[in-house]
């Protein structure tokens, strides 16, 4: 199989259900019962459930407590419909495990949502409800080299080739950086653009107080902090902290925040999965908005904003992936090249 990203589909249905108890037991489910119960592709005779599991759980006293585990398996390309769900809440009701898990490999459809969060507003059932789409699968299993080789769920990350040098050799041997050396290439920057690359690295060392919002369409996140969120704020505070943490750790900590941010706006990979995300949001404003004409002004300002987001998300990714190597190229790099200053006396010691 040849593919280059997290991928589900060519799994079998069994297989999806043997990679997901799998991924249970590397999570650390412990008397884990694969109610499979045939050799057919499919497992009739689960009983409503195709997994059954217990987890440790540790109690605010330190004690260590069980809890059992009802998991469903679907293994759909498009999203699950609500009654596909009905097996496992039925058994759950009867047995009442502490949580019932549907894992899918793709999504469940918005109608399944909305028949989960019904059924629970009404029913409060006694155990907690628990879904898995394909993302949470990729998030909890990408950290697991066995099971993505066994599986095959992927050859190679899509957005490898997009990574900047500069970042690829930060990552690799991240220099001792001084703040002064720092804050000189910082200073040299246009102020508009240095805000967009570090603003969230601001917010991060600043950590102000966020008040609620008054007018949320047009405040933004400097407009609720409790005090100025500027560069002339943040450089104040990367000194003040310099005194209690090792200066390059500062750095470190600012440009991996900066390099995150920026590559994440301007991954021209994920534009398809943005794509997929915002009309399945669309749709499910639209019927909202046929089912709560109360919020009509609130939803039609989402769905005109999602609208918006959808025609200019290329221009915007384009712009994104710009920022991101003039990062790389114009802080990065740069502090790759900072020449390293021994002390005096470190150097009386090599003399000897």
């Amino acid at each position: 199989m040849e593919t280059n990203e997290f991928s589900l589909s060519h799994l079998s249905a069994i297989q999806f259900e043997e990679f997901c108890y799998e991924l249970l037991q590397s999570l650390g489910a412990t008397r884990i019962n694969w109610r499979k119960g045939t050799n057919h592709k499919a497992s009739p005779a689960d009983q409503g459930r195709d997994i059954e599991c217990t987890f440790p759980r540790k109690e605010v006293d330190g004690r260590i407590s069980t809890e059992r585990w009802f998991i469903e398996c679907k293994h759909y390309k498009a999203g699950v419909p609500p009654q596909k769900l009905d097996s496992l809440l039925s058994w759950a009701n009867a047995k009442r495990p502490d949580v019932a898990l549907i894992i899918v490999s793709g999504f469940l459809s918005n109608s399944a949502k909305d028949f989960l969060e019904t059924f629970e507003r009404e029913n409060r059932p006694s155990y907690r409800i628990k879904i898995w789409e394909k993302k949470d699968l990729e998030r909890l299993t990408i950290g697991n080299p066995r099971l993505l080789r066994k599986f095959q769920l992927c050859d190679s990350f899509p957005w490898l080739p997009q990574v900047h040098p500069a970042h690829l050799y930060f990552f690799r041997d991240p220099p001792l950086s001084t703040l002064d050396y720092f804050f000189d290439i910082l200073d040299s920057l246009d102020h508009e653009k240095r805000r967009t690359l570090f603003f969230g690295a601001f917010l991060c060392v600043i950590n102000p107080l966020m008040g609620e919002p008054t007018d949320p369409e047009r405040q933004t996140l400097g407009d609720l902090a409790d005090r100025p969120v500027n560069y002339a704020s943040f450089r104040t505070k990367c000194y003040d902290l310099a005194h209690i943490v090792a200066p390059h750790f500062i750095v470190h900590a600012v440009i991996n925040e900066a390099l995150t941010s920026a590559f994440r706006y301007g991954d021209k990979t994920a534009a398809e999965e943005i794509r997929v995300n915002a009309r399945r949001g669309l749709t499910f404003l639209r019927e909202k908005l046929q089912t709560q004409p109360g919020e009509t002004r609130s939803i039609r300002g989402a769905i005109s904003g999602l609208e918006e987001s959808l025609e200019t998300l290329d221009e915007r990714l384009h712009s994104g992936y710009e920022n991101y190597c003039f990062l790389c190229e114009e802080v990065v790099a740069k502090l790759l090249r900072e020449p390293i200053k021994i002390p005096p006396d470190v150097l009386r010691k090599i003399s000897l």
